[in-house]
């Protein structure tokens, strides 16, 4: 064993095992961290990597994490990239770096090994041929942008491709919630664009960065399995800052149209939990404000959900109770078709019906909208929207409620100046 070749390290080790301070048993030590050794799968010990290569990516680590992180990477690499860790498909860029085929010694100054392999494979992936690359709809795809949240870099493109590619993988939700450090990611995003809010500094650039994560939020909202854990986590708390601004320019309207778009998902299905979670907190004023003061489809999504919160029975009664919203709802309703300004969408007309409609199954809605159904749904002001079916259905049924012969004399809502309705 002596006379064989030895490298410098491994020859001082022999020369120290040699002194008799090594041979006598040394009293206990406290542990000491040393040099970490990687266990490379065989696979790559196969594609033509040498093994003083393998031996400098590990030399004089102390480490263990980077020790860790560096097997997970490499088996993250292999299975992505398949056969490109042949020394013959790596780009001549690359090879002409030095011994290392992989890495220098300013590669190993951050604990990047895990947070962005997307960086160092991407000259892999792309000499490798268009038949081996990843599909869009692959998991290796879908695990390696998750990876990529963690990486500030890459964090904003990560988010972009996975609100563009969120329909191509039905296991998204499963994998934003449950994956480690994901959500914490996400909501970092929320709330870093706080100070933009007030005063109204919002980028068009930066609503746009934090819709994509919305986005990704709703798809967690909608998912059955997340959505409860979803809400436990108290999540739509970070975004009801979002519909409290009333800035009126396109990154506001953008940003408080797609939250809504995340409350929207939560009681699509009429689900009980989100309903009471919704209900508890300030969701029906905030919707009602937007009604007001949003643009034709942030009015359209708020209605939305009040009509979802309404058709379940729990949220019925809650606002149409003696302290509930109810002349608040009444106000809104009534505003919004018998506005000067823009008449509604046939889309956003419907809701509105359908919001009466629901009321009347209530004793107090059906005692007060008998006589006071504003008159724009009596006198055939939207007859030009009858050519929507769905339209035409809703006011039959609506105007079949009202008794015959009752009062056609409209009595309008009021608000006081200290913003109370007068019943």
């Amino acid at each position: 064993m002596d006379r064989a070749p030895q490298e410098d390290m491994e020859t001082r080790l022999v020369e120290q095992l040699r002194e008799d301070k090594f041979a006598k048993k040394a009293p206990a030590q406290p542990e000491r961290r040393g040099c970490y050794y990687t266990t490379i799968p065989a696979s790559v010990k196969h594609m033509n990597i040498f093994a003083d290569e393998l031996i400098l990516l590990n030399l004089d680590r102390p480490l263990h994490t980077r020790t860790q992180k560096f097997v997970k990477f490499i088996r993250v690499i292999y299975s992505s990239s398949g056969s490109a860790f042949n020394v013959h498909m790596i780009p001549e860029v690359v090879r002409n770096k030095g011994n290392s085929l992989f890495l220098d010694e300013a590669w190993f100054s951050r604990d990047i090994v895990l947070c962005c392999p997307s960086k160092l494979h991407t000259p892999l992936l792309n000499s490798m041929p268009s038949s081996e690359v990843p599909a869009s709809d692959d998991p290796i795809l879908l695990e390696r942008l998750l990876l990529d949240l963690l990486d500030p870099e890459l964090k904003g493109h990560a988010l972009l491709e996975l609100r563009k590619k969120r329909e191509m993988f039905p296991d998204l939700a499963h994998l934003l919630w449950y994956s480690f450090g994901t959500i914490a990611a996400l909501v970092q995003e929320i709330v870093r664009i706080y100070p933009a809010l007030s005063p109204p500094t919002l980028t068009l650039a930066a609503s746009t960065r934090v819709c994509n994560v919305l986005a990704l939020f709703q798809c967690i909202a909608s998912h059955p399995e997340t959505r409860s854990p979803f809400i436990k986590a108290h999540i739509p708390l970070y975004l009801y800052p979002f519909l409290h601004t009333v800035d009126k320019a396109q990154p506001f309207e953008y940003l408080r149209l797609t939250t809504l778009g995340v409350i929207g998902a939560l009681v699509k299905n009429e689900d009980t939990e989100a309903t009471v979670y919704l209900l508890e907190s300030e969701t029906i004023s905030l919707c009602l404000k937007i009604m007001e003061i949003g643009n034709e489809p942030s009015k359209t999504v708020s209605t939305f959900i009040l009509l979802k919160l309404l058709l379940n029975d729990v949220g019925l009664h809650h606002c149409c109770n003696t302290h509930g919203p109810f002349y608040e709802i009444a106000f809104a309703l009534q505003e919004m078709v018998s506005s000067r300004d823009a008449r509604p969408s046939a889309r956003l007309l419907k809701c509105i019906v359908r919001c009466y409609l629901r009321l009347f199954d209530h004793p107090r809605g059906r005692a007060v909208f008998k006589t006071r159904l504003p008159i724009v749904l009596q006198n055939g002001t939207f007859n030009d929207y009858l050519d929507d079916p769905s339209v035409q259905e809703c006011l039959q049924q609506l105007l079949a409620k009202l008794e015959v012969g009752s009062p056609n004399q409209f009595v309008p809502f009021l608000r006081r100046n200290d913003n109370s309705i007068v019943p």
